[in-house]
């Protein structure tokens, strides 16, 4: 659990970024199983994914 629910899916990735010290600059994120864009709000209770770029053939 996060400890409060950012208002985006952008200012939770700055957190993570922050927190973790990690880049989530090219994944795609899902909330609630549909993806969703950095202005996409979040809500108490959403089911957050972020998605890493993959590559294929």
């Amino acid at each position: 659990m996060w400890p409060h629910v950012p208002e985006t899916v952008k200012q939770l990735k700055d957190e993570v970024e922050e927190r973790y010290g990690v880049s989530l600059g090219r994944v795609m994120t899902a909330v609630n199983e549909e993806y969703a864009r950095d202005e996409s709000p979040l809500h108490a209770g959403d089911t957050v994914a972020f998605i890493p770029p993959v590559s294929g053939g």
